[in-house]
């Protein structure tokens, strides 16, 4: 009789407990799922700054499966890098790296279109492809000065085969005005270099110089 009371108890007590830890799980997991694409991502970033990778990467992938277009962007570019540069525990992984950024991308990501042509550029671990290269450059140009800089070496050089100085131009000096200074660097040469020394070529030479002085100045 004092066995089976015992006993009684012994199950009574398991019972309770595992009624209590699924009543624990249960709020754990509507609270966890029922995050928004948008807090699951910035959950992953405080994850990460704290090196809680697996955590981190969970909050992503939830962000990045979405509907909601920036949630999934932006997990998809931070997962990118994750994978592109081997950061927080990532093993390196290039192919990884080119599905998310090319996600991002098709989400209207200009650092990630940079990023892409980069890739194709050099074909590190993902074939070369210079027309992807060259209109991932492209799109992102429109954005970003860096781009804008990087695209008009490929267009003064002849990238696709065919030079187009004029363009080239017209992109050093956007870039330049945006700050870049290898951009004032290339417009200074192209001034010097160019074997009508008009009076403007020069003027422009030294326009140049004086900006790519002052800015870094302004660094130091």
């Amino acid at each position: 009789m004092k066995k089976s009371k015992y006993t009684f108890k012994k199950y009574l007590f398991i019972s309770i407990s595992i009624l209590f830890l699924t009543f624990l799980g249960s709020i754990f997991i509507k609270t966890y799922y029922h995050m928004t694409p948008a807090a699951h991502y910035f959950r992953a970033i405080e994850l990460l700054e704290k090196d809680q990778t697996n955590q981190a990467f969970t909050h992503l992938i939830l962000a990045n499966k979405s509907s909601e277009s920036g949630a999934k962007m932006f997990s998809a570019y931070r997962l990118a890098q994750l994978y592109h540069l081997g950061e927080k525990g990532f093993t390196k992984n290039i192919s990884k790296a080119v599905f998310y950024y090319e996600q991002a991308a098709d989400l209207g990501m200009p650092k990630a279109k940079y990023n892409l042509a980069l890739l194709y550029n050099t074909g590190d671990k993902v074939p070369e492809n210079r027309e992807k290269a060259f209109q991932y450059m492209k799109e992102a140009a429109q954005v970003m000065p860096e781009a804008k800089y990087v695209l008009a070496v490929w267009m003064e050089q002849g990238y696709l085969g065919k030079k187009n100085k004029e363009e080239a131009i017209i992109l050093y000096e956007q870039a330049a005005n945006a700050g870049i200074q290898n951009a004032m660097k290339s417009l200074i040469a192209i001034y010097h270099m160019e074997k009508e020394q008009t009076q403007e070529n020069i003027k422009r030479e030294q326009y140049w110089r004086n900006r790519l002085k002052g800015s870094k100045n302004d660094i130091s």
